[in-house]
């Protein structure tokens, strides 16, 4: 029979022709009502977005992780903000 419905399971069959966005929600991994990045291909549910949102924003909306994308030139942020190079230790 249909070989792609399992009870209380289905299987969409749309949503893997022209949609780049993610079916499940990055931090859960379940499906539902879920906010698409602009950016990226995530997408959030939400009350898992970090930080949580209370409302669907209006207009175009970017995930924390892509609206902090940039890139860091070699050097890493330590705990407290500060920059430290990434050259390691020396014997």
């Amino acid at each position: 029979q249909g070989g792609n419905s399992m009870p209380g399971f289905s299987l969409s069959q749309s949503s893997s022709q022209g949609d780049p966005n993610d079916d499940y929600c990055a931090c859960c991994h379940n499906g539902g009502d879920v906010l698409c990045c602009d950016r990226c291909p995530k997408v959030f549910h939400l009350q898992c977005h970090i930080p949580e949102l209370s409302a669907v924003p209006s207009g175009s909306f970017v995930c924390t992780i892509c609206a902090g994308d940039s890139p860091v030139n070699n050097e890493e942020i330590t705990s407290s903000g500060k920059r430290k190079s990434s050259g390691g230790l020396s014997g």
